[in-house]
């Protein structure tokens, strides 16, 4: 069978980003099958790569699937050259540096878009690229707590981070959604643009409904543990110590049929609980009833008698235990990516099925530092000369820069 055509075949990106905002933006768009050609510095390349200690740490594996590394030298005149040849054939360039280094590097927007005007130039800052912040430097952290999302998830009086880097790959995915929107413009009006995101931005919007929640009916943005009331979530220890998470918002039927599986059919008339605002105002003391009847059995109990009624539940698995979960199995999201040498890489299929099919055969594995380097600059046509002088001047490196 032949392999499907990507959507974003024949599309050529210029990532030149770190960390995880713009390479994840630039993962995504490869996994639709564009050419994303990743722009690394000589000797460490993305910082993502040393997190362990090895320049190829799982860390840079999950953001950089299926694209191609040079090692470029930007400080050099010849460096900031071949920059310019590379982002004159290139459809989109994605960069997440602060404001004004590109520009500083005459690469910015308004210099690459003579060379090409169809170019679709995506920047992506911390803070945007004006005001009292626009300088800083920023990571997850600082934009989950600007956003007023952390203070839903930090208990204030044991504050302590917990979870994963939220707005780091929320910004990656609005930045996804901005390149495609870009190109889409380009398409039609036949010229390129240049595109913002921010983290900042990026993660008040991802907690809209907080923000809109808290200004307008006045409830506290700081109480960690609103959204599981407004929500009616619940997470419960079962006898055995196993985690169970239970969801049971909106509809009255999935509180009714809950409480039938746990053997309290009386709950939903009970004053506390017969209305979902009673249910909201009266949490704690519903979640402590529930916890005592959910104490009572094990995991794998609940499970099983759950599988009888209709609301939404699941076991809390540990990220060990994902792969091996039935419904995670069945739609095959988990697979190795391999390479001639060194380790395969563990990864996730990407949640976008296109008549059926994911297109992840045409994954290729995470690039070694400046792996393709010498491929890359031969199809501009430099020859094994040129790239080997380049090469010795330090402005192109492969891992065997003898070998071109």
């Amino acid at each position: 069978m032949p392999a499907m055509m990507q959507p974003l075949t024949g599309i050529t990106v210029i990532e030149n980003a770190s960390f995880i905002t713009g390479p994840f933006a630039s993962m995504l768009l490869a996994d639709l099958g564009a050419n994303v050609i990743k722009v690394e510095r000589p000797g460490s390349g993305d910082p993502f790569r040393g997190f362990d200690g090895n320049n190829y740490s799982p860390y840079f594996r999950s953001t950089n699937r299926s694209k191609k590394s040079v090692c470029i030298d930007l400080k050099q005149e010849d460096g900031r050259r071949l920059f310019r040849e590379l982002a004159a054939g290139a459809d989109l360039l994605i960069e997440n540096g602060r404001p004004g280094v590109m520009e500083r590097l005459e690469l910015g927007y308004e210099e690459l878009k003579v060379l090409n005007p169809r170019l679709v130039y995506l920047a992506i800052t911390g803070f945007g690229e004006t005001g009292p912040y626009a300088q800083r430097p920023s990571f997850d952290t600082i934009g989950q707590a600007l956003s007023g999302l952390l203070a839903l998830s930090v208990d204030p009086d044991n504050p302590r981070l917990t979870g994963t880097s939220t707005s780091d790959n929320v910004t990656g995915l609005y930045s996804y959604g901005a390149a495609l929107a870009g190109l889409l413009q380009r398409d039609r009006t036949g010229e390129g643009c240049y595109v913002e995101v921010n983290m900042l931005a990026a993660t008040i919007s991802f907690v809209e409904f907080w923000h809109v929640d808290s200004h307008t009916f006045g409830h506290s943005s700081t109480d960690p543990y609103r959204k599981s009331a407004v929500n009616a979530s619940f997470a419960f220890k079962c006898s055995d110590g196993a985690l169970l998470a239970v969801h049971l918002s909106s509809d009255p039927k999935f509180f009714q049929a809950f409480s039938e599986a746990v053997g309290a059919p009386e709950l939903p008339t009970d004053p506390r609980y017969s209305t979902q605002s009673a249910r909201i105002d009266n949490y704690e003391s519903l979640r402590a009833d529930l916890g005592r009847l959910i104490s009572e059995h094990s995991r794998g109990y609940w499970l099983e008698r759950f599988a009888d009624y209709d609301f939404p539940y699941a076991p809390i698995l540990s990220i060990n235990e994902v792969a091996a979960d039935p419904q995670v199995r069945h739609m095959d999201l988990v697979y190795d990516i391999p390479r001639p040498a060194g380790p395969n890489t563990y990864a996730i299929k990407r949640p976008i099925r296109i008549n059926g099919e994911t297109g992840y055969e045409d994954s290729s594995a995470p690039p070694l530092l400046g792996e393709h380097s010498a491929e890359v600059f031969r199809g501009l046509g430099y020859s094994d000369q040129d790239i080997a002088r380049l090469h010795e001047s330090g402005v192109l490196q492969s891992p065997d820069p003898a070998a071109g």
